[in-house]
């Protein structure tokens, strides 16, 4: 993407980004929906960034998530197909899913997740006015670091995304975030999951060709 951010002809050209899809249920999260999230947080553990986890990690078997299910596969289809323009031989499904729940005072660590494709978070409960995930820049280091007077996507080591009941994002796996730390006492539960690919990738004659079935 080009910014025409100059006189005289110059622009500056975006390349090699870190995409994020964003969209949203586009109706209410159902009170049997509500009801089940209840029942699995209600069995979790701690996790290693002072948050809770589910016991269960495959929460989107269960049938009352089926339409979510759904909605699920057809984004990260979407993803795949249209933003990463992955061959449509190639196809993906959803390996585990597990739901996070934060309290006033809790986060969640930096991370991102192994064995995984392209991984998402859906949210069952969140506070538009105060909740909000960080995702980590893939620039690690800077040689030289002037004092910035704006950020923007070009010059941050970290960016906030607003989150809210019913919103979903998608990101490839290998990107590094984090859950903020939790001020009000609005609890907020989340579904997060990981994906895989299988079929032909790559090319036979590059020697770099896989089958995954």
């Amino acid at each position: 993407m080009k910014k025409n951010l100059f006189n005289k002809g110059a622009v500056v050209e975006r390349i090699l980004p870190i995409s994020v899809y964003t969209t949203n249920l586009g109706r209410e999260i159902s009170s049997k929906e509500h009801k089940a999230v209840e029942k699995y947080v209600a069995k979790s553990h701690l996790n290693e960034g002072k948050n809770w986890v589910s016991d269960n990690e495959h929460v989107l078997k269960d049938k009352t998530f089926k339409e979510l299910n759904k909605f699920l596969q057809f984004h990260v289809e979407n993803f795949l197909y249209k933003v990463i323009h992955a061959d449509p031989k190639t196809k993906i499904y959803i390996t585990q899913s597990w739901l996070n729940t934060t309290n006033q005072g809790e986060s969640h660590h930096i991370h991102n997740h192994p064995n995984s494709y392209i991984s998402g978070v859906f949210y069952f409960n969140a506070n538009p006015e105060t909740d909000g995930i960080d995702f980590q820049s893939t620039r690690k280091y800077q040689q030289v670091a002037p004092l910035i007077i704006k950020y923007t996507e070009d010059n941050s080591g970290v960016w906030r995304m607003p989150i809210f009941s019913g919103k979903l994002l998608l990101f490839q796996s290998f990107v590094e975030h984090s859950v903020i730390f939790k001020k009000d006492n609005y609890k907020r539960i989340s579904l997060a999951f990981n994906t895989f690919i299988k079929g032909k990738l790559g090319k036979k004659d590059s020697l770099t060709e896989l089958i995954l079935k």
